[in-house]
């Protein structure tokens, strides 16, 4: 049994080597006929071109795909990749620096009240009172089409601070807005988006100063109409100055051009003020919209408290702010002096420096048409930030930027 097994396992052997070396000679076959050989001539170190070692298609194409896989299609630079990373670090420490932040405000704070502990200073301070008083102050907004685009803008500009004026004052008065429409209306609600409806004490009436006299003469007589502060009381004391009669005794139109002087300010009246910045160009418009219908006029006495070097034309809302000023104080000359420019070489009557200021008044008029040439413009750009500042600071009771006047007053 033994003897015939063994030939036949050596028998087989031949057998099974056979298709072997068939598939191992057709693999060998296939390859060759598969493979393309690319030539690429280089340059060894001698300058002489040496044959590329041949490359098959699958070579060339694991060789590409590992290129694509290690190659991005927009590499970044080394500078990118470094302000990326900074970028990072920034938003990662951000919490960090919040807290650092707080925590120096409220070391600074901290010392801010030791500060005044150790002064004997209370740490809040009160404050500021006001008192509403029974006058009113009202704006004849009539004259647009006598104006130009600047000009308006000026105007804008010198309401909006009247409006803080008389926020800040002391004794502040009810201020109406006549005549309240066109050009001017719509860049209230839309440049100074209507902050101007929220403004305390301040109304605008599409109707004329004469029926805005008769709404603040029924609120000024009214409940809580304002408290007859002492120097009103003088005032009433002393009666009405025109004694003529006219057919609204509580209505005077303000206006350089009428024969008679204010000498003080009555209690339940309203002062009429023109809304107009012309330059001068319609001299007596105001004086003749008053008499013409039955209305009494008066002038500031600036002629009799001050000298002037030059013309005594003022600001709609240099108007206010020296009535306002007479209110807290009682005083004209003080109440002049204190808001007129000394560009205009305005003097106290009796001041020391009063002949200093005649004495220069022919220097003041000859540069005064220079200056007025660049007067409007820059009333433009001081209105618009005036406006801007103001609507700002009246979120909590509104108004209205943005002329870099109309941005930077206080109010609301």
């Amino acid at each position: 049994m033994e003897t015939d097994s063994t030939p036949q396992v050596a028998a087989a052997a031949p057998a099974t080597e056979a298709p072997i070396q068939v598939e191992a000679g057709q693999l060998a076959q296939d390859q060759s006929a598969d493979t393309e050989t690319t030539t690429a001539q280089s340059n060894d170190d001698d300058g002489a071109p040496t044959e590329a070692t041949p490359a098959t298609q699958a070579d060339c194409s694991s060789g590409a795909a590992t290129g694509s896989a290690l190659t991005p299609a927009n590499p970044m630079s080394k500078s990118q990749q470094k302000k990326l990373k900074r970028k990072q670090q920034w938003e990662d420490t951000r919490d960090d620096r919040k807290r650092k932040r707080k925590e120096k405000r409220l070391v600074k704070q901290a010392e801010k009240r030791a500060k005044k502990s150790e002064e004997g200073s209370e740490t809040t301070s009160k404050p500021k009172q006001h008192t509403l008083v029974p006058v009113s102050l009202i704006f004849d907004c009539d004259f647009e089409n006598l104006m130009t685009e600047n000009e308006l803008i000026s105007l804008s500009s010198q309401v909006t601070r009247s409006y803080a004026s008389n926020r800040a004052a002391t004794n502040a008065t009810r201020i109406y807005i006549s005549s309240w429409g066109g050009k001017m209306r719509t860049r209230y609600e839309t440049l100074l988006m209507s902050q101007h409806k929220r403004w305390n004490n301040t109304f605008f009436l599409e109707e004329d100063f004469q029926e805005a006299g008769r709404q603040a003469s029924a609120a000024m007589r009214g409940a809580g109409g304002g408290e007859l502060i002492d120097v009103l009381k003088v005032a009433q004391a002393a009666g009405p100055q025109d004694t003529n009669t006219y057919k609204q005794e509580d209505l005077v139109y303000l206006t350089s051009d009428s024969p008679h002087t204010l000498t003080h300010l009555e209690p339940y009246t309203s002062y009429v003020i023109g809304g107009i910045v012309d330059k001068n160009r319609e001299k007596g418009l105001c004086y003749r919209r008053a008499e013409e219908r039955g209305i009494r006029t008066a002038k500031l006495p600036i002629g009799e408290y001050m000298v002037m070097a030059s013309r005594q034309v003022l600001t709609t809302n240099q108007v206010v702010e020296i009535m306002l000023s007479w209110l807290e104080t009682g005083d004209w000359g003080t109440a002049f002096s204190s808001v007129i420019p000394k560009r205009k070489g305005g003097q106290l009557k009796g001041d020391k420096s009063e002949q200093s200021g005649v004495s220069e008044k022919g220097e003041a008029e000859e540069v005064q048409e220079g200056d007025e040439a660049g007067e409007e413009e820059a009333e433009k750009e001081r209105g618009e930030d005036d406006e801007a500042e103001i609507g700002a600071e009246t979120a909590d009771t509104p108004m209205t930027e943005p002329s870099a006047d109309e941005t930077a007053t206080a109010a609301a």
